[in-house]
């Protein structure tokens, strides 16, 4: 942190504004930071004379640096907590919530099996079958009126899911006429009502890594998105100069961390640690699917051998859709 200051006040000196003697600096998600990283922001905060705050679950995403600072500080020090749930509404799904926070995963996903919410498989193309069908019935019945979005561990998992859920939105045969982009991880056709994800900060156009919106008008020189967000924000950009967009149908697990949608979908992986699976988990309202394959299954997922056949996933019937 104090490097990036220093870096900030170099390439834009009139806009620079550290933190002086008696300011608060709220670090946010901070059970992802790791040990020389926050001891480095934690120095610098002390000897401007500034207090340190941080926020976050030691539960949630891991640090990729070294060490687990933020748990070592909760665990030695204490902490306001908040214990109450509010994202989710049913009852179950809050203690399912509970479940995850202890790192109980196991029971949490029984909760969700018994409301009708796992779907088991054998192969990992019939879990994104399976997920891609659910999807596109949730947009036949509740379209706009809700807010929806897949996760995965894996790129190439997300990439999959992207273009499987892609494709079958735009089988109706009036999709509106797409335009083909070069973006940072390859080339991407969008057409207006297609969902996007940006995937670098840019104060010009006013977007954040990890933003959803829905593509308004897709054209070669620009492109217009409406944010995703209380009051609906429309951007545009040109994207020949900024290239750091993908679509957003589906997201990484750690570019969700923070996200809150009425409907999720979660498709389960090897890699999918019991750190992964709390907020994978925790990222909806109303409504969460689970879709394990036996081929890919986590460690957390071998108790439970129930297979779904994918036609089941057309029974909308069960408590988890209430």
């Amino acid at each position: 942190m104090p490097a990036g200051f220093r870096d900030r006040e170099k390439r834009d000196p009139l806009n620079y504004a550290p933190i002086a003697q008696g300011d608060v600096l709220v670090v946010d998600e901070a059970g992802m930071i790791g040990t020389r990283q926050l001891a480095r922001v934690a120095s610098r905060v002390h000897e401007i004379g500034a207090k340190l705050v941080l926020v976050g679950d030691p539960d949630q995403l891991q640090p990729i640096e070294a060490g687990t600072p933020f748990r070592q500080v909760t665990n030695d020090h204490g902490a306001a907590r908040l214990t109450e749930i509010h994202r989710q509404k049913a009852d179950w799904q809050k203690q399912a919530s509970r479940e995850l926070a202890a790192g109980d995963v196991v029971q949490a996903v029984e909760r969700y099996r018994t409301g009708g919410a796992v779907v088991q498989v054998d192969h990992q193309s019939e879990a994104i079958d399976a997920l891609v069908e659910t999807y596109i019935m949730d947009v036949a019945d509740n379209g706009a009126d809700k807010s929806r979005l897949a996760f995965a561990h894996k790129r190439k998992d997300v990439h999959a899911l992207n273009q499987a859920i892609r494709s079958a939105l735009r089988e109706d045969q009036d999709a509106p006429p797409e335009t083909m982009f070069a973006t940072e991880t390859g080339n991407r056709a969008f057409a207006a009502e297609d969902r996007i994800v940006f995937t670098r900060n840019d104060k010009g156009i006013g977007v954040k890594n990890g933003m959803l919106g829905t593509v308004i008008t897709a054209q070669n020189g620009e492109i217009a998105v409406a944010l995703d967000g209380d009051t609906k924000r429309l951007v545009r950009f040109d994207p020949q100069k900024f290239e750091n967009f993908d679509h957003g149908y589906a997201v990484t697990i750690h570019k969700s961390q923070g996200a809150t949608v009425d409907q999720s979908y979660v498709l389960a992986s090897r890699s999918m640690d019991r750190h992964l699976a709390y907020v994978a988990m925790t990222r909806h309202r109303e409504d969460m699917r689970l879709f394990i394959n036996a081929k890919d299954r986590p460690t957390w997922a071998m108790q439970h051998q129930q297979r779904n056949h994918p036609e089941q996933v057309r029974n909308r019937g069960g408590p988890s859709m209430g």
